[in-house]
């Protein structure tokens, strides 16, 4: 059990920790990017990016991607021939993308506001983007600057200074307007047909409001960690899994479906056990995932119990696989062990797969036998002295032989085989039971020790990345969505492409897609929300 607990509490401190890694790799990226425009590739008259960026260096930064303008007579009174951004000020003003003052100033060392900078890159960039319903309390839909604004928030080159808030009078820095250009030329490059097929809008929270437990009204109802989603009939039904409840959300309320009651553990987090029976008598540990059969019936990942739970239609709970103890055991459903199960996939045949997180494989449950389908040889990587951990790797391939790590989330397209989320190693991986072969459907593996190297770049699908990508969701028409967890965002991949399509999430955990919408379960946030999905990019 010890062991159990150290190996779980290391998947939720990695990925805890690696949230703010791939921000900070794209800071890098977009800094670099930018000194190559200032043609520093050594860094010689370095600028330091909390500084605020003046109206000539935003002129000569961006001169260095525009078109040739034509000659004019623009004169600044204050902008002479001698100054070191002349030429690049006058070409920007003869494109219209800079004006003057009345005072027939330029006025260089003024500062660009965040509002002055969206207009500004809007105009240059010739960017387009479908407005929603205004984003931030501060930028009113009667300002000059709320079209532009809205626009960058759309196409996600920017997310605001937080939640509601655009600050719009603020200055802007070196480093924000890099990563700003950063993010506008990263996405240019692909050819129409593999621009985002899919965008997504009108985000609204249907329930949770916070870390804890309460049942009620939807918007004030608490969660613990939720990580799984289904709907039955008109009710979502939740993972809670730090509750260790599946809980019900129906119009605006949320209920207990199953699970009763908790006590706490010495860290303060509740604790529970196995146990079958009534829907208001069984108990859960730390639940997952759950698929819903035709009948209506349930399979839980009831993952810290290391079992396969089964609830009927009549609300009677059962143990369906495993026998509570952590192992890699095949055999009959109920001899066998499993390690942290997380993602759950039914076919139409009754099969199910189960991706077996810690044993790092995937199994199958049919007939009342259970199955290991891949490679189950493990690694042992030193992480300090005298301590070491057990890991899994990463290998394409005959399935037999294919190795993951730490597969958590796994969907059946209409052909019968398995998108999974090998989260371990930030790759979205393919089983083709047809061919008999896995391969890496999306993201780049780099080897990076217990894990791969994990990433946040679009692009064709061998050259993206990925980190940490847990819930998967697949549209009717082909296109996978994927909750892109320790980076905070949705991401989807079509026509062998992969794009952001949203960067407001924290810890997005599940996806579900019911008709037009698409219900996002967020962790960091303990929240349940829904997005309605579009046809094309925005």
């Amino acid at each position: 059990m010890k062991k159990t607990i150290s190996l779980i509490l290391t998947v939720f401190v990695f990925v805890f920790t690696a949230v703010n890694v791939q921000a900070n790799e794209e800071n890098e990226r977009a800094w670099l990017y930018m000194n190559e425009l200032r043609g520093l590739l050594e860094n010689s008259e370095v600028w330091e990016k909390s500084e605020p960026i003046s109206r000539a260096e935003v002129a000569y930064i961006l001169a260095q991607l525009a078109e040739e303008a034509p000659q004019s007579t623009i004169n600044y009174m204050d902008v002479d021939h001698a100054h070191p951004y002349y030429n690049e000020i006058i070409q920007l003003s003869n494109l219209g993308i800079f004006t003057g003052y009345g005072d027939q100033t330029f006025r260089p060392d003024g500062h660009l506001s965040r509002a002055e900078m969206a207009k500004v890159i809007v105009q240059f960039f010739h960017l387009n983007a479908e407005l929603k319903t205004p984003t931030f309390k501060d930028v009113p839909p009667n300002a000059w600057f709320y079209d532009d604004v809205e626009k960058l928030t759309a196409l996600r080159i920017t997310n605001g200074t937080s939640t509601a808030m655009f600050s719009p009078h603020a200055t802007v820095t070196k480093e924000q307007i890099a990563l700003f250009i950063y993010r506008i030329k990263n996405s240019e490059g692909l050819t129409h047909s593999e621009k985002p097929t899919i965008s997504l809008a009108n985000y609204k929270v249907l329930a949770g409001n916070g870390y804890g437990f309460k049942n009620g009204e939807s918007t004030q109802a608490l969660f613990r960690f939720p990580q799984g989603i289904v709907k039955v009939d008109h009710t979502y039904l939740v993972a809670d899994s730090e509750n260790n409840m599946i809980r019900a959300l129906q119009g605006n309320t949320v209920t207990t479906y199953a699970g009763n009651g908790f006590f706490f553990d010495a860290t303060q987090r509740p604790a529970s056990y196995l146990k079958d029976g009534a829907l208001n008598e069984a108990l859960f540990q730390n639940p997952t995932n759950i698929v819903v059969a035709k009948d209506r019936t349930l399979f839980v990942a009831d993952s810290e119990n290391h079992v396969i739970r089964k609830i009927t239609p009549a609300g009677e709970v059962t143990t369906y696989a495993g026998t509570g103890a952590a192992g890699l055991v095949d055999g009959k459903v109920n001899e066998v062990a499993f390690y942290m199960p997380q993602g759950l996939a039914l076919a139409d045949d009754g099969t199910l797969y189960v991706a077996d997180t810690l044993n790092h494989v995937i199994r199958k449950i049919k007939d009342g036998q259970v199955t290991t389908l891949t490679n189950s040889d493990l690694r042992v990587v030193d992480i300090a002295e005298n301590y070491s951990e057990i890991a899994g790797s990463y290998r394409d391939g005959a399935i037999s032989k294919a190795q993951f790590n730490e597969p958590t989330s796994i969907v059946l397209d209409p052909a019968g085989n398995l998108y999974v989320s090998d989260s371990g190693n930030h790759v979205i991986r393919y089983v083709n039971f047809s061919t008999n072969e896995v391969s890496t459907f999306a993201g780049k593996f780099m080897d990076n020790g217990m894990y791969g190297k994990p990433g946040m770049q679009d692009g064709r699908a061998p050259a993206s990345t990925f980190n940490y990508p847990s819930g998967l969701a697949l549209v009717q028409t082909g296109e996978l969505l994927v909750a892109d967890r320790a980076n905070n965002a949705i991401r989807l991949i079509s026509n062998e492409v992969v794009s952001t399509i949203s960067v407001a999430e924290h810890q997005p955990t599940a996806l579900l897609i019911d008709g037009d919408k698409l219900m996002v379960v967020q962790s960091g946030t303990s929240q349940i929300g829904q997005y309605t999905l579009m046809k094309g990019a925005k």
